[in-house]
């Protein structure tokens, strides 16, 4: 699965630009429902007795906690309501390429996770 096609990655972009002050809106929303996500995910692993990666639960968990180190924690209506609108741009872009969402999350829950996190972020694309 490439990285581009999990959300949580959209986010950490959203947050860059956030942190850098390119974009102009407050991406918290986003950023909660990625971790949300996240936990959900993790929970639904321990329910149906799926083995846990714990270096790789503890990435994800620091993936998704930065942002609220990084950015105040406040939104508005406006600014929901664009996260809204990117979570529809994220659907979309997985239509484009004849993906399911529901698919996607699916392999990532019962993915065999007996790999490094390196490993992990060479199987997404994200290193060399």
């Amino acid at each position: 699965m490439k990285w581009y096609n999990i959300y949580s990655y959209w986010v950490i972009i959203l947050v860059i630009l956030s942190y850098l002050q390119i974009i102009k809106f407050s991406v918290i929303p986003s950023v909660i429902i990625a971790l949300v996500g996240s936990i959900i995910l993790y929970i639904a692993k321990l329910y149906l007795h799926i083995p846990v990666n714990i270096p790789i639960m503890i990435y994800m968990f620091i993936l998704h906690i930065i942002p609220f180190l990084l950015l105040p924690i406040q939104y508005t209506k406006r600014d929901l309501y664009i996260n809204i609108l990117i979570v529809l741009l994220y659907t979309l872009f997985l239509q484009l390429q004849d993906l399911d969402i529901v698919k996607i999350y699916y392999n990532i829950l019962h993915q065999k996770m007996n790999i490094s996190v390196l490993d992990l972020l060479k199987n997404r694309g994200l290193y060399l």
